[in-house]
């Protein structure tokens, strides 16, 4: 009786063992890859928690807080940054619907410029209605995320 439940048992496991196939979904490129961003903090005048500005896409986050984020896109993203300096302009676009079922972008201007070696620097915002925002002495720095 013993030899019937070790040879169960056995072959058994051979069939587990052998049966196994491996399949998993993170087969491939995952697709993930670091992107270079200004990373702005600082902000007065009850700005955002922090804003993210991507170098090669068309993208700002926006962080209420360090939970809840805001994506935008961008547009006519200038950077004429030097080693020393950062110049950066570029149009934020805020989809806003109309009532009618028509979205309709609000387009709202940055221009960043600042120190590189202390980090810090200007950031204006405008939307062409209200007086622009200036947020002064804000910390700048370069950093690479993953998108």
């Amino acid at each position: 009786m013993k030899n019937i439940f070790k040879t169960i048992t056995v072959l058994f496991a051979a069939i587990l063992l052998f049966s196994c196939d491996e399949n998993t979904i993170f087969e491939g490129d995952p697709g993930i890859e670091l992107t270079p961003v200004y990373s702005i903090t600082l902000l007065n005048n009850n700005g955002p928690f922090k804003i993210n500005i991507y170098k090669e896409k068309a993208i700002l986050l926006e962080y209420a807080n360090e939970e809840k984020v805001t994506k935008y896109s961008t547009t006519n993203f200038v950077d004429n940054s030097t080693e020393t300096t950062y110049d950066v302009t570029f149009t934020q676009l805020i989809p806003e619907d109309q009532g009618d079922g028509t979205i309709v972008n609000q387009e709202v201007s940055y221009d960043l410029d600042g120190d590189k070696t202390a980090g810090t620097g200007t950031l204006v915002i405008n939307n062409g209605i209200d007086p622009a925002v200036t947020h002064a002495g804000i910390a700048i720095t370069e950093e690479e995320i993953y998108n």
